[in-house]
């Protein structure tokens, strides 16, 4: 959430084609090398540090490289990378399965042009193909690191057990800092091992069923109240997918996407944005009838935004945001942007980088914790999918249903808005809710499955 230290080595170097250094200092991955490993045993964090160099072999000594680095083996993790700010790249992780394991190193962009604001009117004037829309691709380079990366071992810990490892782990959970006011449904830390996604911290603390004794069951959601999912394209997946399901069956009496062009980038989303015309329609989404204290609105402003907007312009909206949910009666849950592994080649998206992805995330985030709304956080289990392309809608599947699991647990328990204010919560823990057994989904038969599609979508429907 600290979006001032993403944003720190490029905060003066945001104008589209310019740049306040040369292009003789542009990083060249053929050149740049990994400088140093310190791989440590399971439960404990590992770092592998990149120097980047120039074209001429040079050793550079500022920042605004994007390094992405993927390690993949008995599990795929995506580390943290660090901007030094002299050169130099930390890349930290923390493996939990020991075994061998590759590093995949990508040079995304450099000279701070994967952070570059879009032009205002990249859409009103068009791109012609004449060699000017190269500038608009610079932050695209994509070419791995000289030697493609590194193979390490990870050894077992044979100084402790799995047991205190998860308590260390379960110290940090609540460290956002005193700046912040933390409600995450879950921090999305962990790693995909045999395709099945494993937070590092498999407790959460949520409200258990001791709250229906303290508010009374006429403030606890069953079968009542609407569920609005609004925001881009995964927003269109997780309603389409059959994780809406038990949402529907058990917690709310309607569940529904509200399809403004985003989601399925139709031709009616606007392509020069007005921040007027999003706000105005913000406020008719919570004004609308069914939109009572039972209702929740999952919510994103996601990668449609990055090509329409500068960083600036998304401060200012995001904040009218976040003070316009606040007169809302329902609840607010706000779901972070995905990451993309591989950037886009259309020039239109070229905007829509990791490094600004995770700058956009960091500071909605940090606003909507600030103002107390609770948050589901994709964007790590996203940039960590093992053998995904480049395209969203390809791979989010994979991760609507731990998604949907957390929401179910969330929502069926906690107390509609009013209750909150008025007494407060009671928590019990829930231990390893993510790996519960796939025999509860897998133990019917297929024709049970496609009748129970077919009640919520009637019922939907009828709603």
């Amino acid at each position: 959430m600290d979006w001032q230290q993403i944003l720190r080595p490029c905060k003066d170097n945001l104008e589209i084609g310019e740049n306040k250094w040369t292009d003789s200092l542009r990083t060249s991955p053929s050149y740049s090398h990994v400088l140093n490993m310190d791989i440590k045993k399971v439960g404990e964090f590992s770092k592998i540090s990149i120097q980047s160099r120039t074209a001429e072999g040079h050793e550079k000594t500022i920042g605004g490289d994007v390094w992405r680095v993927f390690v993949d083996g008995p599990s795929s993790i995506a580390p943290f990378v660090s901007d030094l700010e002299n050169g130099v790249y930390e890349a930290t992780f923390l493996v939990m399965e020991p075994g061998f394991y590759k590093a995949k190193i990508y040079l995304e962009s450099t000279l701070c042009d994967g952070m570059k604001d879009p032009p205002r009117n990249i859409f009103k004037q068009g791109i012609k193909k004449d060699g000017t829309e190269k500038k608009y691709m610079k932050g695209n380079v994509w070419q791995p690191i000289r030697g493609n990366g590194a193979s390490f071992k990870v050894e077992n810990n044979s100084r402790t057990d799995k047991r205190e490892i998860q308590k260390k782990l379960n110290r940090w959970k609540d460290s956002c800092g005193a700046n912040y006011k933390c409600d995450l449904l879950w921090n999305g830390f962990g790693r995909w091992v045999n395709k099945t996604w494993k937070p590092f911290i498999e407790d959460l603390e949520i409200p258990g069923s001791a709250e229906q004794e303290v508010y009374g069951k006429e403030c606890i959601r069953q079968n009542s109240g609407k569920l609005l999912i609004y925001g881009d394209e995964f927003s269109k997946n997780f309603y389409d997918s059959n994780a809406t399901i038990p949402l529907l069956n058990e917690v709310f009496q309607s569940v529904a996407l509200l399809d403004n062009g985003i989601a399925t980038r139709k031709d009616n989303f606007p392509k020069e944005l007005s921040i007027k015309s999003e706000l105005k329609k913000l406020k008719d989404i919570t004004r609308l009838p069914e939109m009572d204290e039972k209702s929740v609105l999952l919510l994103n402003y996601g990668l449609p935004y990055l090509d329409r907007l500068s960083f600036n312009s998304y401060r200012k909206m995001t904040d009218i945001v976040a003070r316009t949910l606040d007169r809302y009666k329902g609840q607010v849950v706000w779901r972070t942007t995905s990451s993309l592994k591989k950037p886009s080649s259309d020039v239109f998206k070229s905007f829509e980088t990791f490094q600004r992805t995770k700058l956009f995330n960091a500071y909605i985030l940090s606003k909507m914790c600030a103002e107390g709304y609770p948050a589901v956080d994709v964007f790590d289990m996203t940039q960590a999918i093992p053998n995904q392309t480049g395209d969203a809608a390809g791979f989010e599947y994979s991760i609507v249903k731990p998604i949907s699991r957390v929401l179910k647990h969330y929502f069926e328990t906690r107390s509609i808005k009013r209750c909150a204010r008025e007494k407060v919560f009671k928590k019990v823990k829930v231990a390893d809710l993510l790996s519960e057994t796939e025999s509860e989904s897998g133990s019917g038969s297929g024709n049970e499955e496609t009748s129970s599609r077919d009640q919520a979508m009637q019922k939907n429907q009828t709603s």
